[in-house]
């Protein structure tokens, strides 16, 4: 559905994984499939025309949060673990993500341990457990991550 895909790029264009003409590509590439103008979504053209900022700004009734999994997805395949800055970035955004998520999910509970570390202000511990967790619950999270960015860079063939 139009209104899905839109949200995962907009999802993916908040965690800076797309860009502004990226966005604007994928959105005039989708009205150049609507045969029908009466059918176009209003929202489609503002992305077009003045770019995915001024439609989350809008805040469309159509337009959700992204689940857990999904944030996650993207907010992982940006961090870099070597660098120490980007990994307390990331350990900050996962423990206030995870919390009120499901405690079945391994990157929940990561998340949980991560801010357990944080409350007690040793960053340092944070940044170990993220260095030595995220990389199992990666390979583990294979398919969901796939999925993630399928939905953003589809392979060819798909839609």
């Amino acid at each position: 559905m139009l209104t899905d895909r839109a949200n995962i790029m907009l999802d993916a264009w908040r965690a800076e994984l797309v860009t502004d003409a990226e966005i604007r590509s994928w959105a005039e590439s989708e009205m150049m499939a609507i045969s029908d103008a009466g059918e176009m979504p209003t929202w489609l053209l503002d992305l077009v025309t003045h770019g995915p900022g001024s439609v989350v700004e809008q805040g469309h009734d159509w337009r959700r949060t992204a689940e857990f999994g999904v944030e996650f997805a993207f907010a992982s395949a940006r961090v870099d673990l070597a660098d120490r800055g980007g990994v307390v970035r990331f350990a900050r955004w996962l423990a206030g993500a995870s919390l009120g998520e499901d405690l079945d999910l391994p990157e929940v509970v990561l998340g949980y341990q991560v801010d357990h570390y944080l409350d007690q202000g040793d960053v340092d511990l944070a940044v170990q457990c993220v260095r030595e967790g995220l990389p199992g619950i990666l390979s583990s999270r294979r398919d969901l991550l796939r999925k993630a960015v399928g939905l953003v860079w589809p392979t060819s063939g798909s839609s």
